[in-house]
């Protein structure tokens, strides 16, 4: 594939934040009248979208916007003992020294992905980044990315952990790789579209070759 651009999720691509996340899933469950989940329920859960979790759990979508907001602000706290997805640091100098350009289109919060990037040291590897709260808004967002920094669709990749990245890739026309050490496994990724996998970060630049 040739391309000039590229642009990561954040959660569960750059960031292995994803067990952090779980955490404050389950802390929070009962209080937003759900059950926690096992370390097993969650294994099988993976190949799940979110809409689909979100009726599965009977989760009101009135409180959904608050849950989401708590599981946030507590993720912020842990955010420095976070670290990088393995193999991760490798691949965005790699990518950088091939001249590529890129940015990070995600919806956590933009002060939790600045704080992260600065504390290992890779800030000034991305071009920008793009925070869009809004998580059924992901394939909007990523288009006006693109206009907005003047990046050609058919030049530019998006890399994400998640079904729904795929789909909003999908709804603009967007080639996107898949990576399966996130959110979703890749039974659930490839059920959904996925053409590109990447089982490690290595096997991007693979992609791209």
């Amino acid at each position: 594939m040739e391309k000039k651009a590229i642009l990561f999720d954040f959660d569960g691509t750059v960031a292995d934040s994803i067990p952090w996340i779980f955490k404050e899933i389950n802390r929070h469950a009962e209080e937003y009248g759900f059950q926690p989940i096992s370390d097993d329920k969650f294994g099988a859960l993976r190949s799940s979208t979110l809409p689909e979790l979100v009726k599965q759990f009977n989760i009101s979508l009135f409180k959904l916007p608050f849950f989401i907001a708590t599981v946030r602000r507590e993720v912020r706290r842990d955010i420095d003992k976070m670290g990088l997805c393995k193999g991760m640091k490798e691949l965005l100098l790699s990518l950088k020294d091939k001249g590529l350009r890129m940015g990070i289109v995600s919806s956590s919060p933009r002060e939790n992905i600045e704080s992260f990037l600065n504390k290992h040291d890779v800030m000034s590897i991305f071009e920008f980044i793009h925070s869009e709260l809004n998580i059924f808004g992901k394939s909007a967002a990523i288009e006006g990315v693109t206009r907005e920094h003047n990046m050609k669709i058919e030049e530019t990749i998006y890399v994400g952990d998640e079904i729904r990245d795929i789909e909003a890739c999908r709804a603009i026309g967007l080639d996107v790789i898949s990576v399966t050490w996130g959110f979703n496994d890749e039974v659930g990724l490839r059920k959904h579209g996925a053409s590109h996998i990447a089982d490690a970060p290595g096997d991007i630049l693979k992609l791209l070759e």
